[in-house]
């Protein structure tokens, strides 16, 4: 029960929101590649690969992104 509460009080799970020629990442554990043309995040079980064309951080903080750019791929894959 005490689980639940904690889950519900510490929203910690990985999100991705898409917009048009943005993305907001919430709760990313790490920053992987940083390049013009590939950002890639870790989560707790996951790579998110964003590829595209003059992709850039916009704003980031501890846990979260706004990447901006013309996207064209994203990636989610299991982490090994």
């Amino acid at each position: 029960m005490l689980d639940k509460v904690r889950e519900f009080i510490i929203d910690d799970e990985f999100e991705l929101v898409l917009k048009e020629n943005s993305i907001f990442i919430k709760n990313y554990l790490k920053l992987g590649t940083l390049e013009e043309h590939t950002i890639s995040f870790y989560t707790k079980n996951k790579i998110v690969r964003i590829r595209g064309r003059q992709l850039s951080i916009k704003k980031i903080l501890e846990k979260d992104a706004f990447i901006t750019g013309d996207i064209s791929i994203i990636e989610v894959q299991d982490e090994r």
